[in-house]
């Protein structure tokens, strides 16, 4: 299973993220939270087959300069952005899709910590947004 990732993502995005508002580009989800575009991030390992990182970010409404959101590589073209595991303790790091890997539980879990995350977002987004040159 070569797009063993790709293929769980759109699996994913169809049966939960969706629902709850984003939009699927590949492996970024994107949802609109009023001020802010909210976008995660599904960032391949290199070393690792089948594993992933998980970055989200925040792009601001009204903040056109390019140059405030280039260096946030996590997730290109947001103005703020993290791996997951720095925004929600306890996270790991990096996920794995293994052969036995029981997808509807991964799908459970990565809702729980993408919600978990957008509330952490939710709460915290004027000192996010002051954070920087923007």
């Amino acid at each position: 299973m070569k797009n063993r990732i790709s293929d769980f993502l759109s699996v994913f995005h169809k049966k939960i993220m969706k629902l709850q508002g984003y939009r699927k580009s590949g492996r970024t989800f994107a949802r609109d939270m009023g001020k802010y575009q909210e976008r995660i991030y599904f960032q391949g390992c290199r070393m690792i087959p089948f594993c992933f990182y998980i970055n989200i970010g925040v792009e601001f409404k009204g903040i056109d300069d390019y140059d405030c959101r280039k260096n946030f590589i996590l997730v290109p073209g947001t103005h703020w952005a993290v791996r997951i595991d720095g925004l929600v303790p306890g996270t790991p790091g990096e996920w794995i899709i293994q052969e036995d890997t029981d997808r509807d539980e991964l799908k459970k879990s990565l809702s729980a910590l993408i919600r978990n995350a957008s509330r952490e977002i939710s709460t915290r987004i004027d000192a996010i947004r002051n954070e920087g040159d923007m």
